[in-house]
């Protein structure tokens, strides 16, 4: 088979798969901007953000979503003022109910793994290739 159709094929593909998430996304799974915009419609779905906590009570969290504070109930004790805090919960009424928080370290692990990653893949590709004037050659 042509390996030109083959890549036609793939790119297409690709097109089609990224259409339809981007329109039917918010059916499927709702970011919290989706519910902010219609609470009704996402009443009681599952769904997970990242945001940064404004403040702390002994039952819930204030985080700023989409420059709107919003109230995230559940355990506290991971979340301090200023951190970046991944929730997974319901939405509900009177904000969303965690079933779990990830605090800042999550982040930084996630950061750590991606600097390796960058670390390895430039220095496969420095011992691979070569650059001259007309742009990189592979090694001989």
């Amino acid at each position: 088979m042509n390996i030109w159709l083959v890549r036609l094929l793939l790119l297409v593909a690709m097109f089609a798969l990224s259409w339809y998430s981007f329109t039917y996304h918010a059916d499927y799974y709702p970011t919290i901007w989706d519910y902010l915009d219609d609470q009704e419609k996402f009443e009681g779905q599952e769904s997970e953000f990242v945001s940064k906590v404004i403040s702390v009570q002994e039952d819930s969290v204030l985080v700023a979503a989409n420059s709107v504070p919003v109230h995230v109930h559940g355990k506290t004790d991971q979340a301090h003022p200023g951190d970046l805090l991944r929730v997974h919960g319901h939405f509900h009424d009177n904000g969303m109910l965690a079933l779990n928080f990830d605090g800042d370290s999550f982040f930084r692990i996630k950061q750590l793994f991606s600097l390796a990653t960058f670390l390895a893949v430039a220095i496969v590709f420095i011992h691979q290739y070569k650059l001259t004037w007309r742009g990189f050659e592979k090694h001989a």
